[in-house]
C-alpha cells in the first residue's frame, strides 16, 4: 500500500495504482488499463505543454492510422482535460486520499498520502491561483499562463489584476493569439 502514500506530483506507478483503487471500488471499472491510460495522460498533462501532449497524441493515433490524428488528437486531450483532469480524477483522488487517511488514523499510521496538490494542478490547467477568476470568465488556460507572467507576486487580488490587465492590453495583446485576445477582452470588460 505504500504506492498511496505520495505527496506533490506523483509518479506514474503511483497515480496509476491510486486511480486504478478510485475507478475499481468508487466507480465500479475494475480496469488496470483504464487507469494506466489515465495516469498516463494526467501526468503528461502536469507536466508538459499543452501543444506537445497533443502532437504526442497526433503521433499515437498516427501509429493506429486513425482518420484525422491531429483533430482526434485536439479533441482527445480537450476532452479528458475537461472531463477528467478538471474534474473526474481531483474528485476521485479527494475521496481516496480521506479514506487513506480515515483508516491509517484508526490503524495509528501517521505517515499518509496529500493528493491536494496535485489534484489542484491537474484541475485548474496549470493556472496561478491569482488568475483562476479568469477560467470562469472563458480564458483559456494558454493565455492566462501567458499573461501571468507579466503580473509581479505583489499584485494578488482579482480587481488589481484586472486592473492592470486592463492598463496594459496593448503589451499583452502581442503575447496571445487571435481568439485569446478577445476572450480577455470580453473576460476585463
Amino acid at each position: 500500500m505504500d504506492y498511496i502514500i505520495w505527496s506533490n506530483i506523483p509518479d506514474y506507478n503511483q497515480l496509476w495504482q491510486t486511480l486504478y483503487l478510485g475507478y475499481k471500488f468508487l466507480k465500479g471499472k475494475d480496469s488496470e488499463g483504464l487507469a494506466k491510460n489515465k495516469a498516463v495522460t494526467a501526468l503528461k498533462l502536469v507536466n508538459q505543454p499543452l501543444p506537445q501532449v497533443i502532437n504526442d497524441q497526433k503521433k499515437y493515433f498516427e501509429s493506429k492510422e486513425r482518420k484525422d490524428p491531429l483533430n482526434s488528437a485536439i479533441d482527445s486531450i480537450l476532452k479528458f482535460q475537461r472531463n477528467e483532469a478538471n474534474f473526474e480524477i481531483p474528485k476521485l483522488l479527494a475521496v481516496i486520499e480521506s479514506i487513506q487517511k480515515y483508516v491509517f488514523k484508526t490503524k495509528g499510521i501517521k505517515n499518509v498520502g496529500d493528493y491536494t496538490f496535485f489534484a489542484s494542478i491537474l484541475e485548474n490547467e496549470k493556472v496561478d491561483e491569482r488568475f483562476q477568476f479568469l477560467i470562469d470568465y472563458g480564458v483559456p488556460s494558454s493565455a492566462i499562463n501567458k499573461i501571468s507572467k507579466m503580473v509581479t507576486q505583489e499584485i494578488g487580488s482579482d480587481s488589481n489584476i484586472v486592473r492592470y490587465l486592463k492598463s496594459n492590453l496593448d503589451t499583452i495583446d502581442f503575447l496571445l493569439l487571435p481568439y485569446e485576445k478577445t476572450l480577455i477582452r470580453k473576460a476585463l470588460i
